[in-house]
């Protein structure tokens, strides 16, 4: 089976659930005009779910000598998609908001980032329930602009 280019073209939900799960757990690799895209987790089943959703007849790997599990997909289409969205290569330090992120999907693409690199804690303090949400980044520009966004 082909990757499954109905979530991209036009993007939705999906697609930008994915391209935050991408941003905080994935990798956009470019050589020669050629791409790879991959997601890394110590959680197989998000791996599995991540895969599932691109090409289900792809295989998930476990990194030799690490608690890592890896889906690659080498694809012209998603690279290009994802590297127009923000999901650049080597984007750990310089990783931004993405421009081009319709606000009508925020939420889908917060809850991918959230579910690669964050989490949700709920609290009850005296009678009122509230959470909060953490992330985390090596782009302080990243957190910065999530920080705008929220006040917005």
């Amino acid at each position: 089976m082909s990757i499954q280019f109905q979530h991209f073209s036009p993007p939705g939900a999906l697609a930008y659930y994915l391209l935050g799960c991408y941003m905080s757990d994935g990798n956009v690799f470019k050589d020669s005009g050629r791409y790879r895209i991959s997601f890394y987790s110590k959680d197989r089943d998000f791996v599995e779910m991540v895969k599932n959703f691109i090409d289900a007849s792809a295989n998930v790997n476990k990194e030799k000598n690490q608690e890592l599990f890896v889906f690659r997909k080498r694809s012209k289409f998603l690279g290009e998609w994802m590297e127009a969205h923000g999901c650049i290569p080597n984007k750990s330090l310089q990783l931004r908001w993405p421009e081009k992120l319709p606000k009508a999907y925020f939420r889908d693409f917060f809850r991918g980032y959230i579910d690669g690199d964050g989490s949700i804690f709920p609290n009850n303090s005296k009678g009122t329930i509230w959470g909060s949400v953490k992330i985390c980044s090596g782009s302080e520009g990243f957190i910065d602009d999530v920080i705008e966004v929220l006040r917005d």
